[in-house]
């Protein structure tokens, strides 16, 4: 009776199971149906009859899927599926064409051995059953893979509805993030860094400009940029982490103006004469899980939605450029307001794109912060007797290598070439090509290679040179090439090493898969070399012997072979009659060459530099001519001429010739102790503003070399100003620079170096860095600031340099600014600021008698005026310096705390200071650094915190009455109209949204955007920015 029972579970379970696969195949066939008959469009209304065979064949088989389902005769259902379908086949026939069929079926299944243990024993369901169990993760994966199958292909034809924009994005979005996410280094092809682990901020700067700004904040500000920059600089990494922050969500807090899709799209691509720049960004949408966007890409482009990301102009080759600029023209000229980013390398871009950009920017070289920041994500790949502060130090010993080192790309290879092989970097240009290319193609792991590195190195010789020249001849990009062509160019090759062409494939994937000097792309459809800076190398190698060839082809096409006759000079022997004809083609080509050349007629190269000591500082080509200059000076074999030409051309020039300012550049880009010793002397009677900044510039690219040239001029010629500059560099040594000043017997520089050190601990990374400085030998402890120190919750070092912060700039706020003379500095951290000031301010008369009389709207109006009443009218202190540097709204709501704790408590100042000093601890929590405030409503959001704070202290619902009229109008209106206020139990909340926000909060931000410049800088002679 059991197994009776058993048996008819089984069965049950069977038909069940039955049924799954039954919906599983008729969902399949839906979609199918739907998907497949979507795109064919209907012409006619009525249905083409089936033919008779079709119909016959029909009936069968439902007949025979009825036997093998254990299903009874349906004789009617076949009349009712299958009557009138085709216009010769009855309804009697039907029902004889299925009886027969039935018939003939069940036969065959009673004459079947394993159909007649089926029904006594039901071992055939228990056996079905025992390989589903065993097979059941596979059967899963199989249905899995299935539906996501289905989806797929329905998803890729019905993507560009709008119903399905939503899902679109999001693919898209999740693409871009897997795509991005992981910087996969070529030479490393199984260990990749974190792009969000290894991207460094960007410096950039305008044509015009002296200062630099974060490549984001200039994103931001202008909506359509041109980014120039050296091969490899960081321009398409740039783009990359645009496009990554949007995907990972972090758009609205980095790019709040532009509530924009970002889409990357490399201009190489343009060679496609066929594809308009609309049919491109549909393209790209399409590679990265949003295809058919044709209509949301015409849809954003109305809206002015789309951000273009268009990468690499200078890869454009030459032939097909001028279409390219006058295709993207035209587009950017359709749609004015549609935002775009462009990059192109320095030397190639002529201002093709200025009429329709609103900025032009610079990427510039890292300096040492940047760089060490850079290495830090390598520190867990060092082996133990290596670290980032050795490899700091080699770059500081080698000034050629270091200048490589402030190249992004170049820096990966140093990086790669420290962390994961025993090789010592080289000191010039050319060498660290040859061990770095060297190294790469033997990986250190030679008995993994099937292939010797030297028919490697001369099969990507042949292949770079193929490539640059094929962008002219074929007017196509120089960058990438089919897979068919690449495999037929080595084939062609082979028998030069004795190899067969059967090992065409197998070497090319050594060189792809255990070299990354070459990469597949566009899904294995196309090669290109891993950067271009490499397909320049390689070319240039292959021309070694063959000068005449490549002077014609410069000839040709300067831009497209400047960077490979640069590095042909490293690896030739003597240049001599290259560099002479290349200077009747380009004289700053030719100038840069000597900066590479092995050998070269020394009355030639001194012709050249001499016919450039003219044009230093000349606006045309200055900063490739700044470069070249400090390339030859840093080069022992003609150090000392050039050496002295620059170091006479700044002392004996015009701080306000161009030819000074550039003496100065040029000096900082030779990485010379000697070029800091320069540099820091020109602090001395300094009067200039603009010369000011280019120093501090020039000293801060020199980093750690100019560090201990810094200290010198401070101690030893009271140059106190030049201790800016260590802000800037922030490097460990430049900290512990600034810490020893802190307890100097010189007050005034202990002030300084104080301020200085209170910009820089808003961020966490300097934190950890002066924690992790040396106390002084003759430190103390100030534990009466320990109220102002303690909500940072440092650690031992960083409190004990905290507390030394406040107490150098407490003792002297009633001091005139003379004694921070030239002081420059953008922002200081808030929170250390602020009760120092108040604490300050509760000392004097005036600031609490302003506190009973004050109207918000006078307030507001005359800003400027109650700063100086806080100070107590002493004119230009210190006190009055840093009451000017505090955010106003800080200051606004700090104002009105006062009020009410004045109302409640009196006007006594032991009180209320006591009262403050508790408050403290949880305001401090509230207060955020300036650069935060990067829109109205991140401003709003911040300071909405503080304010609901302060006004959760007040108590006492009749002093709250009195400051209402005490404030006017306004103060009624923003906050006991706009501030809901609710009592509960004598706690007060107040709710501030930013739809309904209270006016003072929009005159308070466009004080801060357009009044308030969070830097200042005093002095007699430098006038203050207004």
């Amino acid at each position: 009776m059991r197994l009776i029972q058993y048996i008819k579970k089984l069965k049950s379970a069977k038909n069940s199971l039955k049924q799954q696969r039954l919906y599983v195949l008729v969902f399949t066939l839906t979609l199918w149906f739907v998907l497949s008959t979507s795109a064919i469009p209907s012409y006619s209304q009525s249905p083409t009859p089936t033919p008779r065979p079709v119909i016959e064949q029909k009936v069968r088989e439902l007949a025979k899927s009825d036997v093998e389902n254990d299903i009874p005769r349906r004789n009617d259902y076949a009349v009712k599926r299958f009557g009138k379908k085709s216009p010769n086949l009855k309804d009697d026939e039907i029902l004889e064409i299925y009886d027969s069929e039935y018939t003939k079926q069940s036969e065959a299944k009673k004459n079947n051995l394993w159909e007649q243990l089926k029904p006594e024993t039901g071992w055939s369901v228990a056996i079905v059953l025992f390989f589903i169990l065993i097979f059941k993760d596979t059967l899963t994966t199989w249905v899995s893979q299935s539906f996501e199958f289905i989806g797929n292909q329905l998803y890729s034809k019905l993507s560009g509805s709008s119903w399905l924009r939503g899902t679109a994005l999001k693919r898209y979005r999740k693409e871009i993030q897997e795509k991005y996410e992981k910087l996969k280094i070529s030479f490393r092809p199984n260990r990749p860094l974190k792009l969000k682990d290894i991207y460094v901020p960007l410096k950039v700067t305008g044509t015009n400009d002296t200062d630099l700004i974060d490549a984001f904040q200039a994103v931001a500000k202008y909506s359509r940029l041109m980014v120039k920059g050296s091969p490899g600089s960081g321009k398409t990494i740039l783009l990359k982490y645009i496009a990554f922050c949007y995907a990972e969500g972090r758009w609205a807090d980095l790019f709040n103006k532009f509530q924009c899709v970002p889409v990357l799209v490399e201009l190489h691509r343009f060679s496609n004469k066929e594809l308009i720049v609309e049919q491109q960004l549909v393209e790209a949408f399409a590679r990265d899980g949003f295809p058919n966007a044709q209509s949301f890409v015409s849809q954003s482009l109305d809206k002015n939605k789309l951000l273009l990301l268009l990468d690499g102009f200078d890869e454009v080759s030459s032939n097909e450029r001028q279409r390219v600029v006058e295709l993207i023209n035209d587009f950017l000229d359709t749609h004015q307001d549609c935002p775009v980013i462009i990059t192109c390398r320095t030397a190639v871009y002529r201002g093709e794109f200025n009429d329709f950009i609103k900025q032009t920017l610079e990427i510039v070289e890292f300096n040492d912060q940047q760089i060490r920041d850079f290495l830090v994500p390598w520190k867990s790949d060092m082996p133990p007797d290596k670290s980032v502060e050795q490899l700091m130090q080699t770059l500081h010993s080698r000034p050629r290598i270091i200048s490589l080192a402030r190249n992004p790309l170049m820096l990966t290879i140093i990086a790669y070439l420290y962390a994961d092989t025993p090789v010592e970097l080289p000191r010039s240009r050319a060498e660290f090509y040859r061990k770095a290319i060297d190294i790469l193609l033997e990986q250190w792991h030679q008995e993994r290679n099937q292939f010797q590195a030297r028919d490697k190195k001369l099969i990507l010789q042949h292949l770079a040179l193929f490539f640059q020249d094929n962008a002219n001849e074929q007017r196509e990009d120089r960058r990438s090439l089919d897979w068919r062509t690449v495999e037929d160019e080595i084939t062609s090759i082979l028998p030069n090493f004795n190899l067969q062409p059967d090992c065409t494939r197998p070497i090319l994937s050594e060189i792809v898969e255990r070299n990354g000097l070459l990469l597949k792309i566009d899904g294995g459809e196309r090669y290109q070399f891993a950067h271009l800076t490499l397909q320049e190398f390689f070319a240039a190698s292959q021309l070694r012997e063959k000068e005449g060839d490549l002077i014609s082809r410069f000839k040709a096409d300067p831009d497209a072979w400047r960077e490979t006759l640069k590095l042909w000079c490293g690896i030739a022997g003597d240049s001599t009659n290259l560099i002479r004809e290349v200077r009747t083609v380009d004289p700053v080509v030719a100038f840069e060459c000597l900066a590479d050349v092995q050998k070269i007629d020394s009355t030639l190269a001194d012709k050249i530099i001499n016919s450039f000591k003219s044009q230093l500082g000349a606006n045309n080509s200055e900063d490739i001519v700044n470069h070249a200059f400090a390339s030859v000076a840093a080069d022992d074999r003609r150090r000392t001429d050039v050496f002295t030409f620059l170091k006479e051309t700044l002392e004996n020039t015009s701080e306000t010739d161009a030819r000074c300012k550039a003496a100065a550049n040029v000096l900082s880009l030779t990485n010379l102790p000697p070029a800091a010793t320069l540099l820091t002397k020109q602090y001395i009677n300094l009067d200039n503003i603009e010369f000011r900044q280019i120093l501090d510039q020039s000293l801060i690219r020199m980093g750690d070399i100019a560090v201990p040239e810094i200290e010198k001029a401070v101690t030893s010629n009271s140059v106190n100003q030049v201790m800016d500059v260590l802000v800037g560099i922030a490097t460990p040594s430049a900290l512990q620079a600034l810490v020893n000043f802190l307890w100097s017997e010189d007050e005034n520089r202990a002030l300084r170096a104080a301020l200085l050190l209170a910009s820089l601990i808003q961020e966490e990374k300097h934190k950890d860095l002066l924690n992790a400085c040396k106390l002084h030998e003759r430190y103390s402890r100030q534990d009466s600031f320990d109220w102002i120190v303690k909500p940072y919750r440092a650690e031992h070092n960083l409190h004990i340099i905290l507390q030394q912060i406040v107490f150098c700039i407490s003792k002297k706020l009633k001091d005139p600014v003379e004694v921070i003379d030239q002081l420059y500095l953008r922002d200081l951290d808030q929170k250390l600021i602020i009760p120092i000031c108040f604490i300050q301010a509760l000392e004097k008369t005036e600031f609490q008698d302003s506190l009973k009389k004050l109207e918000l709207n006078d307030f507001i109006k005359d800003y400027e005026n109650y700063i100086q009443n806080l100070s107590g009218r002493v004119e230009e202190s210190i006190f009055e310096y840093l009451i000017s540097n505090l955010v106003p709204t800080y200051l606004i709501n700090l104002v009105i705390y006062f009020q009410l704790k004045q109302l409640e408590y009196g006007t006594s100042k032991t009180v209320l200071s006591k009262q403050f000093k508790s408050d403290w601890q949880t305001l401090s929590l509230y207060v955020t650094p300036s650069t935060n405030f990067q829109s109205a409503e991140n401003y709003f959001n911040y300071f909405s915190l503080f304010t609901r704070k302060i006004f959760s202290y007040f108590n006492n619902k009749n002093s709250y009455m009195k400051l209402r009229l005490n404030w006017n109008k306004l103060m009624d209106k923003t906050i006991y109209d706009q501030m809901q206020v609710y009592n509960n139990k004598h706690k007060k909340k107040f709710i501030i949204s930013y739809e309904n926000k209270p006016e003072y909060w929009n005159i308070g931000f466009d004080f801060y955007q357009k009044k308030w410049k969070g830097k200042v800088i005093i002095n007699k002679k430098l006038a203050r920015p207004h």
